[in-house]
């Protein structure tokens, strides 16, 4: 069964701009069935046979000869030798709109290519996991934050696909998510052991050129540990008992590799006392879980690390709503000196920048919303605020502060 993304309209809309479009993201967020389902018509080449690599790789022209466009190239990542002749062929062919889609998980090398050789020739698009409307199959969701605050569905309830606790234990990966392939949750973490070990640590292992495998995973522990919270290096190099520089070079990689996020801090030099340091975002809740040690999540519902998981879950809910956006607007975290805080802060427009804040309850309250409304006062700004729950209902919980349901994202 195929399941709808939101990413569809953005996907066709820059079809229609470039002949040539390629959709990147994290492993396994659904980039083949995405690709495959938008464009039925096309060829599909997955580019993960040791025989068709060293086809591409040893004559790059005459493999494209031989796959001529409308064509996917499935995890181009692996053939860079194929950019340098895609751009020679949408240069002296003049392919149709939309007829070359690429897709690709490790954009190291792979994003250098493309800047180098296709820059301005392709449009690109990056997909996440699965949120909860997708899951719901929900078409009726508004679209953009900007059509959730100017059209908001206020007295409309949006369930929740699965129950708020099995969607963070499970997070957004398809495979892992999708009562189809994961039925309970042994196979959950089966799954994302098997993910752990194929993709974070071999995978990346390669790319970082890490030679002590167990000092990797290590890292990766504490760096599941500190999502959501403000990242503190020399804490981190404490702790993990690994230098400041290595853990400075791994994080680039994860982050390259869309495995986290560092959300900058906020400020407009209001005040010199509003921290600075990034918030570090891991890119699913369910291999947060996992890396912390979770295989059951009644376990995960009575840590005290679930409420950053529900954060996690909500960053990426938002990230794929910004997603819609087409140009994805800058986004901050915020804390003051005086410990006032907001979890996200986005800049939507020049003249609208929206504070946001997460919270894991079902009864959200005024009291949920003090951080937002402290940050309007000092800064000035329009807003509104909003607060995501594991409510189900939106409504306004003040008159200057939007409830959106995480299960509507």
């Amino acid at each position: 069964m195929y399941y709808k993304r939101t990413l569809e309209p953005r996907l066709r809309a820059l079809a229609g701009v470039y002949s040539c479009v390629l959709v990147t993201g994290i492993r396994q967020a659904g980039k083949t069935e995405l690709v495959r389902h938008s464009f039925p018509g096309h060829e599909w080449v997955l580019l993960d046979r040791a025989g068709i690599v060293s086809e591409a790789r040893s004559d790059p022209a005459l493999f494209l000869r031989n796959h001529p466009p409308p064509c996917i190239f499935d995890e181009v990542q692996r053939v860079p030798e194929l950019f340098l002749e895609l751009k020679d062929l949408i240069d002296q062919n003049n392919p149709g709109r939309g007829e070359i889609i690429l897709t690709g998980s490790q954009p190291l090398q792979m994003m250098k290519e493309v800047s180098e050789s296709l820059a301005g020739r392709v449009g690109i698009l990056e997909l996440s996991g699965m949120t909860p409307s997708e899951l719901r199959a929900d078409e009726q969701t508004p679209n953009s934050l900007a059509e959730w605050l100017h059209s908001p569905p206020v007295g409309r309830r949006f369930p929740w696909p699965l129950p708020p606790a099995d969607m963070v234990f499970r997070g957004g990966f398809p495979r892992m998510v999708l009562a189809e392939h994961s039925p309970d949750d042994a196979t959950v973490a089966q799954r994302l052991s098997d993910y752990i070990q194929t993709f974070l640590t071999r995978d990346l292992r390669d790319l970082a050129e890490i030679s002590d495998l167990g000092r990797f995973e290590r890292f990766l522990r504490f760096v599941a540990n500190t999502s959501a919270r403000l990242l503190n290096v020399e804490a981190l190099a404490r702790d993990s008992g690994i230098p400041q520089s290595t853990i400075h070079d791994w994080l680039s990689v994860l982050e390259a590799a869309f495995v986290i996020r560092r959300i900058p801090g906020y400020s407009r030099q209001v005040t010199k006392r509003e921290v600075k340091r990034p918030k570090l975002i891991l890119c699913d809740s369910g291999l947060q879980l996992h890396l912390l040690g979770f295989r059951a999540s009644d376990l995960a519902r009575e840590s005290p690390t679930f409420g950053a998981a529900f954060e996690t879950l909500c960053a990426h809910a938002l990230f794929a709503l910004l997603s819609r956006e087409g140009i994805r607007p800058p986004v901050y975290h915020w804390r003051s000196g005086e410990r006032d805080e907001v979890d996200f802060v986005v800049e939507l427009t020049s003249d609208m920048t929206i504070p946001i804040e997460c919270k894991l309850t079902g009864q959200p309250s005024a009291a949920d919303a003090q951080g937002i409304q402290r940050f309007l006062q000092i800064h000035g700004v329009k807003g509104p605020g909003v607060v995501i729950s594991a409510q189900e209902d939106c409504f306004w919980l003040t008159p200057n502060v939007l409830h959106i349901p995480l299960s509507a994202l």
